[in-house]
């Protein structure tokens, strides 16, 4: 009977580590989660940086289309330079330069869109040459002859 006291005694401090040991643990699992919440929410941010960037690019490219299949030196007298994009992307304003350089060298097309977001003015520029269109002949009536039918 003189062990039972001894045992009892030894064994107290044990319990105490385990519970030592359970709030390290927990102290180290809400360190990791806080840590991947960040990293969750970092991702999502540059997602939705990213979306905006492609959607940026879609309208930079439609513009710059627009002046392709106009002519630059026809864009210039018809086209709108700058102004709010149409829905679904209205949030994204452009603006387009053309640099009408030599008689002979093609035309140097600026276009930039930019929006804004919580952390201020966004903006994506793209800058191309673009050939002259040669020949005096108008555009083409693009109408199909029959209709389409689409099912």
């Amino acid at each position: 009977m003189v062990n039972r006291p001894d045992n009892l005694m030894l064994r107290r401090p044990r319990l105490g580590m385990a519970l030592m040991d359970v709030l390290v643990a927990g102290l180290i699992l809400s360190g990791a989660l806080v840590a991947v919440l960040g990293i969750a929410s970092r991702s999502l941010n540059a997602q939705a940086r990213g979306q905006q960037i492609q959607e940026a690019a879609m309208v930079l490219d439609s513009l710059l289309n627009d002046v392709l299949a106009i002519g630059p030196a026809d864009y210039l007298k018809k086209g709108e330079m700058s102004g709010s994009v149409d829905p679904p992307f209205e949030k994204y304003t452009y603006r387009i330069s053309i640099e009408d350089t030599a008689p002979n060298e093609p035309f140097r097309i600026t276009a930039r869109v930019w929006w804004e977001t919580a952390a201020g003015e966004q903006t994506v520029e793209v800058q191309t040459l673009m050939a002259r269109r040669l020949g005096e002949e108008p555009d083409p009536d693009r109408e199909p002859t029959e209709p389409v039918e689409r099912q």
